[in-house]
């Protein structure tokens, strides 16, 4: 779960979710002031899960629903761990797409949680599927636009 946590904490930086470089930083922090990555991590991914803004402590970090961030475990990094995940980082995690990180939560819990939260990933192709015909599709008619969406 920690692992799933980095990934979309650097996804969330590259597509200006966080701000920029934001998990990037408390990265380079750990290893400026030798923090304890176990404790600055915790605080971080524990503001992402906190829904109250004041809590959060600003307003530039979201509350991201969903689930991800509800356990958050104190993990110390080694320096050598540190600057692995540091050169993740340098990658462009904008490219990946965000089902990829709903599939992966999904299989990241077992049958019986998934069935006690409901937690069921759907693709958008498969709510497009719903959508384009129930709602789209009888709206554009409506509203006269001369070709309706396919």
């Amino acid at each position: 779960m920690f692992i799933l946590q980095c990934v979309f904490a650097m996804f969330a930086e590259d597509i200006a979710l966080l701000p920029r470089q934001h998990f990037t930083n408390v990265l380079l922090d750990c290893i400026k002031k030798k923090e304890r990555t176990g404790d600055t991590l915790f605080l971080l991914f524990q503001r992402l899960n906190e829904q109250d803004e004041r809590k959060r402590r600003g307003r530039d970090i979201p509350y991201f629903n969903g689930g991800l961030f509800k356990d958050v475990y104190v993990i110390d990094l080694t320096p050598n761990e540190i600057e692995q995940l540091l050169e993740a980082c340098k990658s462009d995690w904008s490219m990946i797409r965000p089902e990829i990180f709903g599939t992966l939560f999904e299989h990241s819990m077992s049958e019986d949680e998934r069935s006690q939260r409901g937690a069921h990933f759907t693709s958008e192709v498969d709510i497009q599927r719903i959508v384009q015909p129930t709602i789209v599709r009888p709206w554009t008619c409506r509203l006269n636009f001369s070709d309706p969406p396919k």
